[in-house]
């Protein structure tokens, strides 16, 4: 039987998808917290640079000491980040011993669980970047295969970047990421096989946007 856990995704993506990353405040998050740490969930889906702009500038919170208390709150949960190449609440690239100083940061403050994601599928910059946060001390990194629909973006281009991946000893897991929701269930049946074999010893994650409707069949 196939061993399925369960991320959530309610705080962070959830949060960001409903309510544009400012419908939640530190107080609401912390109020929750001891409820989804009991669930026993693999992971939480927990953080992205910009919600901690958005707790600065429209909440006047510091998004630090939010890292610090959910940590304290949900000891048994490992907290994620999603990291958008390198860069940090701006869309502008930084240099990469800023990026270091970041990750230095957000791992003393308590998120072990780290999503590399590069929207191009820049390879160079996903493997600097899974190894900069396992020398500062994260805990687990999931590469992203960030899905679309395109003649290039076949079950063999994402198969190819599965393989490549694997051969780093930074990548920890897989990460399927269908940030539109294009995602069929039929496309699901032969894309999911294809990363699964190419990833060889990595776990493989799946994570859908409902944007059209299409991702509770998808899952089931």
């Amino acid at each position: 039987m196939a061993n399925i856990r369960l991320v959530d995704v309610s705080i962070r993506d959830g949060n960001q998808s409903t309510w544009g990353a400012t419908g939640l405040n530190t107080p609401q998050c912390l109020q929750i917290a001891p409820v989804i740490n009991r669930v026993g969930f693999r992971a939480i889906d927990f953080l992205a640079s910009t919600h901690m702009g958005v707790a600065i500038k429209y909440y006047r919170e510091d998004p630090w000491e939010r890292i610090r208390l959910m940590h304290r709150m949900m000891p048994d949960t490992p907290l994620q980040f999603i990291g958008v190449g390198f860069r940090f609440v701006s869309w502008e690239t930084l240099d990469m011993e800023v990026m270091r100083l970041v990750y230095r940061c957000l791992i003393r403050n308590g998120m072990s669980r780290f999503v590399v994601l590069e929207p191009m599928h820049d390879l160079d910059a996903m493997l600097a970047t899974a190894r900069m946060i396992h020398e500062e001390g994260g805990k687990e990194n999931i590469a992203a295969l960030t899905y679309t629909l395109s003649e290039a973006h076949d079950d063999a281009f994402y198969a190819n970047l599965a393989a490549a991946l694997a051969k780093s000893p930074h990548i920890d897991r897989l990460y399927i990421k269908d940030p539109s929701g294009l995602l069929s269930a039929d496309r699901a049946r032969t894309l999911i096989p294809a990363v699964q074999t190419a990833a060889g010893r990595l776990p493989l994650e799946l994570h859908s946007h409902c944007t059209i409707g299409m991702a509770p069949y998808t899952y089931t």
